[in-house]
C-alpha cells in the first residue's frame, strides 16, 4: 500500500464504540468488545524503549532498496518520525540517478533513536574516507538506541570505528576480508545483532533487519501486523541469492564483475590502512607526486616501478610496490596517472626508501 495503514487505523479506532457488542459482519472489527480490545492492544503496543526519530542517511550513489526498504518498514513504528538525512539539504541521487529531496542536513540533526546507513558501490567506499560524514555518524551514535547498516553500509560503520571487535555482516562480496580491515568479526547471516549495532546482508536484507528491529521493540503480533501491511511473504523463483546457493558459475561471474569495479579501491584502502600503522609522528610528512617511473616520469628501467617526484626530481621507491595501491594499469592507476601521496622516508643510494606511503587524492 502506498501509505502506512496504521495511522489510518488509529483514526478509525477512535470512531468505533469500544463498548459495542457484535458488529456488522462487513465491518473491520468483528467480535466482542474483548476481541476488539485485543486488537487495540496490538496496535498500541508500547515500544520497549522510546523511539521518536528514525534517520536514514543518504549520499550520492546509495543503493535504492538499501534505504527505501528500511524507510517504508520502520515508518510503521507508531509515533516515530522517519526521515532522510544527508550532509546537506537538497536533492541526493541514487546509483541510477533517481533524485530524492532531503530536508534534513547534518547540521540539523543532533540526535536520533535509530540510524540506518545504506550501502552502494564505489560511492560507498568514498564515504568511508569522508571525515565529515564519519564524524557525524560517531556523534549521532552516542545518542542512538539502534545503529544499523544495510549491505555495504557496514563498511561506513566500520570506517567510523563502530564495529571494532563486534560481530557484523554485510554484502557477500569479500565480506570477511573487508570487515576484517575495519576490525569487525564477520558472521554470515541475513542480519546480525551485536548490542545496539544491527547489520544486514545485501540490499533486500535491509527489510528483514528492519522487521527484526520492530520485533525487538514491539513483539511478534505487531511485527506480523507490519508484515501483513507489506504483504511480506517472499517467494523468489529460485532458491538462490547467496554465493552458496547460487550456481557456481554465476557466483564466480558476479564476483569477477564486482572485482573489476571494486577490488582496486579495496586494495588501495587496505594498503592505506596498513601504512597508517607505520606513520612516525616524530618525522616530517611530505606531499609528493607518485606514479609509474617508466610510464609517467620517463625513468629508465625494466617493467613498471613505483616512483615519487620530490622537488621536481623522480626517485624509484623502495619498501612499497606499484600494485600495492590497486591495478597500475587501471584508468587512475600509476601507469596512466600521476597521483598525490603523503610520504615519510629518505633518499638512499638514489632511491626513496619509504617508511610511510599514503595516497591522498580520491578517484
Amino acid at each position: 500500500m502506498k501509505k502506512n495503514i496504521f495511522p489510518l487505523l488509529m483514526l478509525l479506532t477512535f470512531s468505533i464504540n469500544l463498548y459495542s457488542q457484535k458488529t456488522n459482519p462487513d465491518s473491520l472489527v468483528i467480535g466482542t468488545k474483548d476481541r476488539h480490545q485485543e486488537m487495540m492492544d496490538i496496535l498500541f503496543t508500547p515500544t520497549k524503549v522510546p523511539i521518536k526519530t528514525i534517520g536514514i542517511l543518504l549520499y550520492d550513489g546509495y543503493n535504492t532498496l538499501d534505504a527505501m526498504g528500511p524507510y517504508h518498514t520502520l515508518a510503521e513504528i507508531m509515533g516515530a518520525k522517519t526521515f532522510f538525512v544527508a550532509k546537506q539539504r537538497g536533492f541526493v541521487k541514487n546509483q541510477r540517478g533517481l533524485e530524492v529531496k532531503v530536508d534534513s542536513s547534518f547540521e540539523d540533526i543532533e540526535s536520533l533513536d535509530i540510524l540506518v546507513i545504506p550501502g552502494g558501490a564505489v560511492e560507498t567506499l568514498m564515504q568511508t574516507r569522508d571525515t565529515v560524514t564519519l564524524n557525524w555518524i560517531k556523534k549521532i551514535d552516542k545518542t542512538t538506541k539502534y545503529t544499523s547498516s544495510v549491505c555495504t553500509g557496514a563498511w561506513i560503520l566500520g570506517a567510523a570505528g563502530l564495529l571494532k571487535d563486534k560481530y557484523a555482516t554485510t554484502n557477500w562480496y569479500r565480506a570477511e576480508e573487508v570487515l576484517k580491515m575495519y576490525g569487525a568479526k564477520f558472521k554470515e547471516g541475513r542480519w546480525i545483532q551485536d548490542g545496539k549495532y544491527w547489520t544486514s546482508a545485501g540490499v533486500s536484507a535491509g527489510i528483514d533487519m528492519s522487521l527484526a528491529i520492530i520485533d525487538d521493540l514491539l513483539g511478534r503480533k505487531y511485527t506480523e501486523s507490519v508484515m501483513l501491511d507489506l504483504e511480506y511473504d517472499p517467494k523468489p523463483p529460485y532458491n538462490a541469492g547467496t554465493p552458496k546457493k547460487s550456481d557456481p558459475l554465476v557466483a564466480d561471474m558476479m564476483k569477477e564483475m564486482y572485482d573489476m569495479l571494486m577490488l582496486p579501491l579495496i586494495n588501495e584502502e587496505q594498503a592505506k590502512r596498513k601504512n597508517k600503522s607505520l606513520l612516525d609522528p616524530n618525522n616530517k610528512i611530505q606531499t609528493v607526486e607518485a606514479s609509474c617511473g617508466q610510464c609517467q616520469f620517463k625513468m629508465k628501467g625494466k617493467g613498471c616501478t613505483l616512483a615519487v617526484r620530490i622537488n621536481g626530481k623522480p626517485y624509484f621507491v623502495d619498501q612499497a610496490k606499484i600494485d600495492d595501491f590497486g591495478d597500475a594499469h587501471d584508468v587512475m592507476g600509476f601507469c596512466n596517472a600521476i597521483r598525490k601521496a603523503k610520504v615519510q622516508g629518505e633518499v638512499v643510494d638514489g632511491k626513496f626508501v619509504a617508511s610511510y606511503f599514503e595516497l591522498v587524492d580520491l578517484k
